[in-house]
């Protein structure tokens, strides 16, 4: 291996840690607690239980192996539903995917219903070592209210550069965007590209609001690596109105799986 190998292999290491430790441990959460027997003797779940308990001796524990993941989801989510003082629930992050929309209106009772509809385009060619892509956006709350967890998220590279990740939210959500990218570097465990980046959007809290005229303009110059630890990012945006920051992302950019 040559010495500008090694060098670029250890940068992309120290990328990749220093993207590993910028994780918020500290985050703060919430006070809880178990509840005792005699809190939960008159729910369905609590009473399911009691009659379990007297078929064991004391001191005994039970355990109900399930060696399928869907099996277990589900059984989750029943549990979760028949619920009816608290639900003891283990995660740490939570996608806006199929499974996260479950555990959100099941698991952790989203507050109420509501339906929404995402529209995408992406068209993409290349030309020897150079790739010109544009993309539309549009994700709408169809009907009732998302809650928190649900909203539309906006900030971030490439989904109005400049504003900081998921610093904007709606109920509804547009975004148009072109890329132009150039390789520049084939290291063979990594191909190396720059590439800049113009998007046009905004969130609304109400279908009324909608109207691109008043949404903003942002843009972003990066340097992008496929490696094989994933896709890393290193790069600059700025927006509309003098918001700009720096961004690092080691993987897939959490904001966006589909235009990028």
């Amino acid at each position: 291996m040559s010495t500008a190998s090694r060098i670029c292999l250890l940068t992309l290491t120290a990328v990749f840690i220093v993207g590993c430790a910028s994780i918020d441990f500290e985050y703060p959460k919430a006070d809880s607690r178990a509840l005792a027997p005699a809190e939960t003797s008159d729910t369905h779940l609590g009473q399911q239980m009691r009659r379990l308990h007297g078929e064991h001796n004391a001191g005994e524990s039970g355990f109900y192996v399930v060696n399928d993941g869907i099996d277990a989801l589900a059984i989750r989510l029943l549990l979760a539903d028949r619920a009816e003082r608290t639900i003891d629930a283990q995660y740490y992050l939570i996608k806006d995917d199929t499974v996260g929309n479950l555990i959100n209106r099941t698991g952790l009772g989203a507050s109420q219903d509501y339906d929404q509809a995402l529209f995408a385009a992406l068209i993409a060619r290349s030309r020897g070592k150079n790739t010109f892509s544009f993309g539309a956006d549009y994700r709408t709350t169809v009907s009732g209210e998302a809650p928190p967890e649900s909203r539309f998220r906006m900030g971030g590279l490439f989904n109005l550069s400049g504003f900081k990740f998921n610093q904007l939210s709606g109920q509804h959500y547009g975004r148009l965007i072109g890329q132009v990218r150039r390789e520049i570097w084939d290291a063979g465990f990594a191909e190396v590209s720059i590439g800049t980046s113009l998007e046009y959007g905004n969130v609304w809290e109400n279908r009324s609001d909608v109207d691109f005229g008043d949404a903003l303009f942002a843009g972003s110059l990066y340097l992008g690596a496929n490696t094989g630890i994933g896709p890393v990012y290193l790069g600059y945006g700025y927006a509309e109105g003098g918001t700009s920051s720096f961004y690092l992302y080691v993987g897939a950019l959490r904001n966006d799986t589909r235009l990028r």
